[in-house]
């Protein structure tokens, strides 16, 4: 007989989701950030396999999320891409709107300081929200 908290332990998780926040500093101030996460998506995995290379369809997807700093601190979201071709280049569009897409979780587009910190949202792969937080300026860094 198998516990069902056993049972639900053994499942396979709806997505994976490896989330890394990149930071590049310059005299001990941040100057931008990227976040990437790279999405799997256990159940479509294995479906399509060519000379041992999963390739099947909706099973993997990497996204990587650019933010530029502006004269106020505030970090701007300015490109988006998704396996590594740019999608979004927020500086080059005429008119500065874009349509947004249907994304799962509240992603920020500007990212401003609180009492000294920087919260970067991302999402876990038990589907929960949760924060990256950067201080605003890092004085022991040793350049």
């Amino acid at each position: 007989m198998i516990h069902p908290e056993a049972q639900i332990r053994t499942e396979k998780p709806d997505l994976v989701n490896d989330n890394e926040l990149i930071i590049e500093y310059n005299k001990k101030n941040i100057v931008s950030m990227k976040l990437s996460m790279d999405i799997k998506n256990p159940k479509n995995r294995g479906k399509v396999v060519v000379a041992g290379l999963d390739i099947s369809p909706n099973s993997h997807v990497f996204l990587e999320f650019e933010y530029q700093k502006d004269n106020q601190g505030i970090f701007i979201m300015n490109k988006v891409f998704k396996n590594a071709q740019l999608v979004v280049d927020f500086n080059n569009l005429e008119n500065k709107i874009a349509a947004t897409g249907e994304i799962p979780f509240p992603l920020k587009d500007r990212i401003e300081p609180k009492w000294g910190l920087y919260e970067v949202p991302f999402l876990r792969s038990n589907l929960k929200l949760d924060n990256f937080y950067v201080k605003e300026k890092y004085d022991n860094i040793r350049i």
